[in-house]
Formats: structure tokens, C-alpha cells, sequence
């Protein structure tokens, strides 16, 4: 609560010091309450102090009389910002009032307009034509009808200084301008890359504008219709187009009737992006890179995902099961149910994508405890698959129903699944299924009290020579360091944790950093070094949870049997 209450004073030292002030009287927590109006709140400190010093307000207004005017005005507009901001986009937001000054005397940049000019301008991509003609509305509209309309800013935007040259009397005018100085080959291409929502690289651009779009991306970088490059997520570098001029692309996909065509070719990029990451994701050294690769194509794949939804089924499916691993590694898997259980409804049972939704449709219910959902998803691939013989899609169904079961209390029918899987991997060469089966029926085992059958169980876990997934290995290690403690080894078992933390946070796997942070807390009451400032968590017995699954072990990335 006082890091919450210092990081909203901005760790200013006066306004640290006036805060601390009033904790006899407000406590932490009231102070916090009412920090919204720290001007009223934090005054009257050192009575000795000059009196510049004795109030938060009265050192920001010294601070501002020192300014001349023009810096003056320049503070009160980068204020409109809510965080950190750009040297441009201060820039943006004081052409903006200079000009809807010039067009309305009566507006201001005041607190209610400020934060609506700084998203305004944002959108208009800090174009200095775009704000100039969008200032010239606010006397008709004001500055919110203005961003509530902008996506039509080809329309909105026009009629600007009637002594300019035409191309700048409006903002479609300058785009076509810029657009007909292009060869006809560098139109095509700046057409096609309009389809992307975000930043893309010169192969995507190939991808979509065939093949040796390069030299005309390239041209499009020189006549500012493309940003520069800069390396994304993934350290890939990525070229940008700007809103107002994929707006305006947009329109010229329509108008030459190429629309459904980028459309489609955009979906085959995306899909083989994200096989290709799945694919990466599945082994332990693949998976940091390509989960960044995912990272850097977020918006692309959302985009495809919605679009195929509407147009190609089949597409929605393979690409809802490609990204769902990436999914779950970032926490987003339960979210993105609804889209999955749309795409698996156009499905027939039996198939390879049908089997890899319904896997991935019971992970997702399971991590949000209906455990019946769960187990009706597991249960149904394994009465489509039992005619498959050992197939991996049967492994992967047992060991979700075995995990489902044991969260149910029906460890005898949890065990059973779990040693059929076990049985399954071996027999087809799947040590991913294999390694998973042996930590659940080590959990088990473990929490029906026989601890040496845990240990040698999860031993043999340790022993599976692969490159497993990267969650799968991070998921064995924690368990195993579950062990570890529970065996009295806690300085081992530590070592363990602190592996799986840093590789964990290294690569953003949210559900096992949880699961290891949680491991971490019980070593430091085990150990205690927590003092007596907690006397009561020191008192209370080490509670052993129970819950697999769902709770602090549950699924890992074990799913090739399912891959399209």
C-alpha cells in the first residue's frame, strides 16, 4: 500500500515527506483514498521551511512562475497527456490549440479537452495537415464529436486554407497527391500492405504483395506513405503504415475490387505464421523466440481471426488451434474460449482440428474450474478416438480427464487414465504425453500421502530424454521442487525454483510463474525466514492444496497428437 501511495506521488521527496505527515491522522490507507486531491491534502509541512516548501501546491506554482510564457503554455498543453509522452506528440496537441483557437476563440485545452485532443491527434497520426483541418471543426463539432467521427476523416477533413495549393485543401487530396506520384507496380504494393493492422516485415509484405515487393517498399519508406523500420517484439524490423493512410488504402482495396482477395491472402500469412510458432513453442529451445513472434503478430492474427470467423470457417479453426498454445502460455486462453468453441462448432467430429479444439476447449475450462465442462471435452475425443488405437489425441484425452477426475475427488478413476496414458506415450513415442503422465500420477501419489512413489515417479519424469515443451519442462521442475521440500532437501529445492523462476519470467509464462512464485512462498515459511511480523502465517500449519489442475498443477503443453 505505500509503494501503491509513493509510485502516485510520483516519488516527488516534498510530496513523499507532507504524505508521511498525515499517517497519525489518515493512516496509509486514508491517505491513499483521498490522493486524488493531493493539492488540498498535502499541505502545512515544515513550519520552518520557506513557504514554497510548505505545501505541494505552493512548490509546483514556484516551479511554473519560473517559466516564461511560452513555456508556460507549453506545460499547461503536454498536461492533457495521462502519461508518458513523445516529443511529437507535444507538438501535435499544441498545433491542434493553436489552430481551433484561430478557428473558435472560445476553446481551451482545458482538463475535460485536453486528454480528448491527445487521443485525437494520436489517431490522426500527428499528421500537421490532418490537425490543422481537424482544429478548423471544432467550432461545428467540438473536439469529442470530432474523435467519434474520425473514422470517416477522408469525408470530415476537407475544405481546409482556401489559398492553398489544391492538393492541400483537404486531406484525401494530399494522400492522392502523394499516391500519383507512385509507379504502378508501388501502388499495388501499398494497396496490398494496407491490409496489415500493425507493424509487418518485408517478407509479410511479399507475402501479401507477391512476390519482389521489396524495392517497392522500400520507395514507399522514401515518399513517407511507410514508416522507417523498427525491430518489434521479436527483433524483427517492421515497417508501419500510418492509420490516416491505411484509411485511405483501405478505400482503394475496395474501389479496384482487390478487398476479398488481401483479405484471404492475409489469412494464409497469419496461419502460416502461427503453425510455424506452434511448432517452436513445442520444444524448449524454439519457444522464447517464437513466442515473441506471436507477440509481434498479435494484431495481424486477431484481425484474421475475426475476419475468418465471418468468411472460412476452416481457417478460424486452424488458426484458433495454432495460437491457442501461445494462449495459454500468456494467460489469455480462457479468455479466447468464446472464439475457439465458434470456430470447433463448424467442425466434424473425428478430425484432426476437431480433436485439437476439443483438447483445447477442455485445457480452457479446466484452468477456469468447471471441471464437468472439462471432462465432458476430454471424454468425447476419447470415445471418437477409440477406434485409433494408440493414437496421441487418446493420450492427450486421458490425461485431461485424469487431471479432471483427481480435481473431482475420483482418484481411483484419475489413476487408472493417467497409467493408460502413460501406457499410450510409451507405445507411440510420445515423451511429452509420457513426461505428463508421470508428473500427474506423481501428484496423485504424492497427495494420497505415499511419498516415495511420488519421488520415483517423478524421477522417471526426469529422466524422459526430449526437448519437451518449454511449460511442460518449467511444470515437472516445479513439481519435482514440490518433492524436494516435501523430502526435507530445501536448499535443492530452492535451486529448482529459482530456474524455473527466471526461465518463467523470461519468456512470460504467467501460469507457471504463478505456480513457482506460490512454491517460493512455502520454502520461506518452511525455511523461517519469514520473522515475526507475520506471526500468524508462521502459527498456521503448512496447508498442502490439494487441487491438480485447475489449482497449482494443471495442464501442460503436451498437444502434438493434435496438430493441423
Amino acid at each position: 500500500m505505500v509503494a501503491r501511495l509513493v509510485a502516485r506521488l510520483d516519488g516527488m521527496p516534498l510530496a513523499i515527506e507532507l504524505a508521511a505527515a498525515r499517517v497519525e491522522a489518515l493512516g496509509v490507507a486514508g491517505l491513499l483514498d483521498r490522493i486524488d486531491d493531493r493539492f488540498a491534502l498535502l499541505t502545512e509541512g515544515d513550519r520552518a521551511a520557506a513557504d514554497r516548501q510548505r505545501s505541494l501546491a505552493a512548490t509546483v506554482e514556484w516551479s511554473y512562475q519560473l517559466l516564461d510564457e511560452q513555456e508556460q503554455r507549453v506545460f499547461r498543453q503536454v498536461s492533457v497527456f495521462p502519461g508518458p509522452f513523445t516529443l511529437e506528440g507535444a507538438e501535435a496537441v499544441a498545433l491542434f490549440a493553436d489552430r481551433a483557437c484561430r478557428a473558435d476563440p472560445r476553446f481551451v485545452l482545458d482538463d475535460q479537452a485536453g486528454p480528448v485532443v491527445a487521443r485525437l491527434v494520436r489517431r490522426l497520426d500527428g499528421m500537421p495537415l490532418a490537425i490543422e483541418l481537424a482544429a478548423a471543426r471544432v467550432e461545428a463539432l467540438g473536439v469529442t464529436q470530432l474523435l467519434d467521427r474520425i473514422d470517416d476523416r477522408f469525408a470530415l477533413l476537407t475544405e481546409g486554407d482556401r489559398g492553398a495549393a489544391d492538393r492541400q485543401r483537404s486531406l484525401a487530396a494530399t494522400v492522392e497527391w502523394s499516391y500519383r506520384l507512385l509507379e504502378e507496380r508501388e501502388r499495388q504494393v501499398f494497396r496490398a500492405v494496407a491490409v496489415f493492422p500493425a507493424g509487418f516485415t518485408l517478407e509479410a509484405a511479399e507475402a501479401v504483395a507477391g512476390p519482389g515487393a521489396g524495392p517497392a517498399v522500400l520507395r514507399l519508406v522514401d515518399c513517407s506513405l511507410l514508416t522507417p523500420p523498427r525491430a518489434g517484439p521479436d527483433g524483427r524490423l517492421r515497417y508501419v503504415m500510418l492509420e490516416t493512410l491505411r484509411a485511405y488504402a483501405a478505400g482503394l482495396l475496395t474501389e479496384t475490387g482487390e478487398q476479398d482477395r488481401a483479405a484471404v491472402t492475409l489469412a494464409g500469412y497469419a496461419l502460416g505464421v502461427a503453425k510455424q510458432a506452434a511448432a517452436g513453442l513445442d520444444t524448449s529451445t524454439g519457444e522464447v523466440a517464437a513466442a515473441r513472434w506471436l507477440d509481434a503478430e498479435d494484431a495481424t492474427t486477431r484481425q484474421v481471426l475475426s475476419w475468418a470467423l465471418q468468411h472460412d470457417a476452416a481457417i478460424a479453426l486452424r488458426l484458433a488451434v495454432a495460437l491457442a498454445p501461445w494462449w495459454l502460455l500468456r494467460g489469455r486462453l480462457v479468455s479466447q474460449w468464446p472464439l475457439l468453441r465458434e470456430a470447433a462448432g463448424h467442425a466434424a467430429p473425428g478430425g484432426n482440428a476437431w480433436y485439437a479444439a476439443q483438447f483445447w476447449l477442455g485445457t480452457a475450462v479446466l484452468s477456469s474450474a468447471d471441471l464437468a465442462g472439462a471432462l465432458r471435452h476430454f471424454t468425447s475425443i476419447r470415445d471418437a478416438a477409440g477406434d485409433r488405437g494408440g493414437s496421441r489425441a487418446l493420450a492427450d484425452a486421458l490425461i485431461g480427464r485424469s487431471v479432471a477426475l483427481a480435481n473431482m475427488g475420483r482418484i481411483a478413476e484419475a489413476v487408472d487414465d493417467g497409467r493408460r496414458a502413460l501406457d499410450l506415450s510409451r507405445d507411440c513415442g510420445y515423451p511429452a504425453g509420457e513426461v505428463q503422465a508421470l508428473v500427474y500420477l506423481a501428484v496423485a501419489a504424492y497427495y494420497a500421502g505415499d511419498l516415495d512413489l511420488a519421488v520415483e515417479l517423478a524421477g522417471q519424469a526426469e529422466q524422459v530424454p526430449a526437448d519437451l515443451p518449454g511449460q511442460l519442462a518449467r511444470l515437472r521442475s516445479i513439481f519435482v521442487a514440490d518433492v524436494l521440500m516435501a523430502s526435507g532437501d530445501l536448499a535443492e529445492a530452492e535451486r529448482v525454483c529459482a530456474a524455473g523462476l527466471a526461465q518463467a519470467r523470461d519468456v512470460g509464462d504467467t501460469q507457471n510463474l504463478a505456480r513457482v512464485l506460490t512454491l517460493m512462498a512455502m520454502l520461506e515459511i518452511r525455511s523461517g525466514r519469514i520473522t515475526g511480523k507475520r506471526p500468524g502465517l508462521l502459527r498456521a500449519p503448512v496447508r498442502r492444496d490439494r487441487t491438480l489442475g485447475g489449482g497449482r498443477y494443471g495442464l501442460g503443453r503436451a498437444h502434438r497428437a493434435v496438430a493441423v
